[in-house]
């Protein structure tokens, strides 16, 4: 059976009188929305704030009742539930203050705990976190960090498709970081990105041999530009090529990713096949069994 809300008026002789329980209680406020008294089984004694933000209930620790005064905890709820009709959350900003720490920390809790897991692409993004954006931020507080930091970086960056990769790889930290409540909001949010066009060169006829010639110069790596260009896969799929995904003239790409053997898995996630020519099924013969990125 549901037990109504224990309401009352608090007074400094209410706060004197409240006996802990063999569970935690609340005493709430009539006077402040939101305010309560928080009785512990130890004794102890607390002012909390709890509200409701997207429809979730929130907790904002507002001080010992030894060390806060009444009237002042009142004050502080008010301006507190201010913010809440504002649509801000006020617990979420507060752990986000003390969780955040250094830029550099939080980058590092992104990338082992999210980017290498979720991103197949994460050691590009990585890179150009490292080389761009670390030097200057490493050190600094990550909820410091504001939206003309990012352009000042940005600005620093010859080519604009280059300072657009790097803007988005910070973007993703940041995304990261307040989705876990690390952070209020990203600043990369509002920084305009470099416009561009899309690519329209090919390679002429003339032009394939050239390459296809300067290729078989470059060993291993030559003959997996031979493949690409033979097939139309991506970079990543060629350079990952397993034997055991080959069979009767078949290539067959796993969607998921199999961290044992070092297959990434495809972009979309989806199992595909594709037909190998009779040249590059004899390339890959020649090849042989000692070759790490088709063993």
């Amino acid at each position: 059976m549901r037990r109504e809300p224990n309401k009352r008026k608090l007074t400094a002789l209410t706060i004197a009188k409240a006996r802990p329980a063999t569970r935690a209680y609340l005493l709430w406020d009539t006077l402040q929305r939101g305010l309560a008294l928080r009785v512990q089984p130890s004794g102890h004694c607390s002012y909390v704030l709890v509200y409701r933000f997207r429809n979730r209930p929130r907790w904002y620790h507002l001080g010992a009742t030894n060390a806060l005064p009444l009237a002042e905890a009142r004050r502080l709820a008010a301006e507190l539930m201010l913010q809440v009709i504002r649509g801000k959350d006020p617990a979420a900003e507060k752990r986000a203050e003390r969780g955040a720490g250094s830029f550099a920390t939080m980058a590092n809790r992104y990338l082992e705990e999210h980017a290498k897991r979720k991103n197949k692409s994460w050691r590009q993004a990585d890179a150009l976190t490292r080389r761009y954006v670390l030097p200057t931020w490493g050190e600094l507080d990550a909820s410091a960090i504001t939206r003309s930091d990012m352009r000042a970086v940005l600005g620093k960056i010859n080519g604009l498709i280059l300072a657009n990769q790097v803007l988005a790889a910070t973007s993703a930290i940041f995304t990261w970081a307040v989705a876990q409540e690390l952070l209020p909001n990203n600043p990369c949010r509002g920084v305009a990105r470099n416009p561009t066009m899309s690519r329209e060169r090919v390679l002429s006829d003339t032009e394939v041999p050239m390459f296809w010639r300067a290729f078989c110069d470059a060993g291993l790596s030559g003959v997996a530009l031979q493949v690409l260009l033979l097939t139309g896969q991506r970079p990543g799929e060629v350079a990952n090529m397993r034997w055991e995904h080959l069979a009767d003239g078949w290539w067959t790409m796993p969607g998921a990713t199999d961290t044992k053997n070092g297959w990434p898995g495809t972009k979309n996630g989806a199992t595909h096949r594709v037909w190998l020519p009779q040249q590059v099924r004899q390339m890959l013969a020649e090849l042989g069994d000692d070759v790490s990125c088709v063993s």
